[in-house]
């Protein structure tokens, strides 16, 4: 779900002098922290203008066991 809280982050921020044209590619580096609760999560993300919109396609979703 958008905003969860299962990886201790919800959103990553573009670099405050960072711009990415509509149409380009931008690769982000962040580190998560594992729920602390033992299960099968689901990894994905999508873009998001704050507060305008979600936008773009989602990432592929990627199934993270936690043991």
């Amino acid at each position: 779900p958008a905003d969860n809280a299962n990886w201790r982050v919800g959103r990553v921020p573009l670099g405050a002098s960072e711009k990415v044209k509509p149409g380009a590619r931008h690769t982000f580096s962040f580190e998560i922290t594992a729920p602390s609760k033992a299960g099968t999560y689901a990894f994905q993300w999508r873009m998001a203008q704050e507060k305008k919109e979600w936008f773009g396609q989602l990432t592929p979703s990627v199934a993270v066991k936690v043991k």
